[in-house]
């Protein structure tokens, strides 16, 4: 992690160069304003101690830049001159936290670990929104694992043909949006439309589907297009195909082989170029078996079948799919965007996901809304049952509990380290706090309190 000291007393800038050095940080120093503005420019900063009072301005300027430039460096403002009203400016622009000179250099190593800390969330979720970026310059949907790597990869290689296209997979796993995709990736000049099978009644199903004359039944005031004209050169998906009634199947395969149907209550045929997608998340060769489904349209929608899985087994996908969903409640509620904790995506990664994707979109828009503005999401807001229905992996290893307790088994083993550690670094301490990577100050501060003489 990265450094910058921006402050015109060169003592104090040598002495926090070490404090730095000893926290295995890097440091960069600046004596001016205008050196800070260069070195923001040129480098981007994890941590920035910054002085209010520089020879060629105020610091608020640098803070100033910071905030416009949107970086996501955690400014520590220290100054000799506090004052409450100082002290507001400066958290108004930005800043996370704010000292008085002279430093209290105990209480200084504190603050900036939690402001590191801080900086490190920052970091992850700007690394976040890049890689999410980067996956959907391929396309709408997020398909970062290989499994809908390859899913999306089949989707374009029939897209641009006439075969009909069966998209299987639960409820919530997002075949719609491949459905969307096909169709983008298609070149057909009409629009995609979409129904849902399931959500319509059987006996009005046939009426919004191939449109009807005025007339044709009660409450027929005038003639309507059905969705296969209104999808005319482009795509028509539908959705939960499985509870399209029997009847009616007849009706649909005639149209997929012939391209002709008749609306209700007409006489002559109408011809429209239409590419039919369906979707179902039942399993249709039972419904065969049962009588409910025909083997002869069956085989008809299934051109080419595109299989979804679930959203557990392709849980890399997880942190993609919450920035996503962040960004876009964040808009629609007029909300800050609040930043994604690790312990927010570990615990979402435990859990199972009956309702897949579209249940990991309600859970986000909920933890957006509960969340006080300005604090990053953490597990407090998630639902009870994501902690209920967690998934224990099977390479988990399955570890006793300790007799002693989680404190003692720590510190047990933190002893077992640091003696280890001084007996390759031949007692020599400094050489044994590099080789376990801690500061030479955290190290003689575990050596006083586990008692270990060298």
């Amino acid at each position: 992690m990265k450094v910058l000291v921006v402050d015109d007393e060169k003592g104090l800038r040598r002495v926090l160069s070490i404090f730095f050095s000893e926290l295995g940080l890097e440091v960069a120093t600046a004596g001016s304003l205008k050196e800070g503005i260069k070195a923001i420019e040129e480098e981007i900063f994890h941590l920035c101690i910054l002085d209010m009072r520089l020879p060629d301005g105020e610091g608020l300027e640098l803070l100033k830049q910071i905030r416009e430039k949107r970086l996501p460096t955690v400014v520590i403002v220290a100054t000799a001159f506090g004052s409450i009203e100082s002290a507001v400016k400066a958290m108004h622009l930005g800043a996370w936290d704010y000292l008085t000179k002279p430093l209290d250099m105990d209480n200084l190593e504190l603050v900036v670990k939690r402001a590191l800390e801080q900086a490190s969330l920052r970091f992850e979720n700007i690394e976040l929104h890049r890689r999410l970026e980067e996956v959907q310059k391929r396309g709408e949907m997020v398909c970062a694992s290989k499994a809908m790597q390859k899913v999306l990869e089949v989707a374009y290689r029939v897209a641009p043909t006439e075969l009909s296209v069966l998209i299987t997979g639960e409820s919530g796993t997002g075949k719609e949006l491949i459905a969307r995709e096909i169709h983008r990736k298609s070149g057909r000049p009409g629009e995609l439309v979409a129904i849902n099978c399931a959500s319509i009644p059987h006996e009005l199903l046939e009426a919004e589907l191939f449109g009807y004359r005025k007339g044709a039944f009660t409450g027929a005031s005038g003639d309507r297009k059905g969705l296969i004209e209104e999808a005319k050169d482009g795509t028509l998906f539908l959705d939960e195909i499985g509870d399209m009634p029997l009847e009616l199947q007849a009706k649909m395969l005639r149209f997929l082989e012939t391209g002709r149907f008749k609306r209700l209550g007409e006489t002559r045929e109408r011809r429209v170029k239409t590419r039919i997608i369906s979707a179902t998340n039942q399993p249709i060769e039972r419904h065969m078996e049962e009588g409910r489904f025909r083997e002869d349209l069956y085989y008809r929608i299934k051109g080419i079948e595109i299989h979804l899985p679930p959203l557990r087994e392709r849980r890399e996908e997880i942190p993609l799919l919450v920035e996503r969903f962040v960004d876009e409640f964040s808009r629609q509620y007029n909300k800050p965007k609040p930043m994604v904790t690790t312990e927010f995506l570990a615990a979402l990664s435990r859990y199972r996901f009956p309702g897949n994707v579209r249940e990991l979109r309600n859970i986000v828009e909920r933890a957006v809304v509960l969340s006080p503005e300005g604090a990053p999401l953490s597990p407090e807001v998630l639902p009870e049952e994501v902690f209920k229905k967690a998934v224990v992996e099977a390479d988990d290893p399955v570890l006793p509990l300790p007799p002693g307790g989680l404190d003692s088994l720590l510190e047990s083993q933190e002893r077992r380290l640091i003696i280890k550690a001084l007996k390759e670094a031949k007692g020599v301490k400094k050489r044994a706090a590099e080789l376990l990577g801690i500061s030479f100050r955290s190290f003689r501060y575990r050596l006083k309190k586990l008692d270990i003489e060298s």
